[in-house]
């Protein structure tokens, strides 16, 4: 390996995957013990819909009347 490769990996050390910052916490913490607001709940599950209809689209067929001539 060469020096710098190996100063570079010796100063700037990956982060840990097991951290957890203390806001992080403190949300996780809240989120438990708050409950949501009507409006928040409505807003999450529009999002989580227009996730849906994003993650799994159907192929429209292109055999209809309009694009027969084409």
């Amino acid at each position: 390996m060469k020096l710098g490769k190996w100063l570079k990996k010796l100063l700037n050390p990956r982060p840990t995957d097991n951290y957890v910052s203390e806001i992080d916490k403190f949300l996780e913490k809240f989120d438990a013990t708050h409950t949501e607001n009507p409006t928040a709940l409505a807003e999450k599950q529009k999002h989580q819909r227009i996730a849906y209809l994003r993650d799994n689209t159907v192929k429209k067929s292109i055999d209809s009347a309009v694009w027969k001539d084409f």
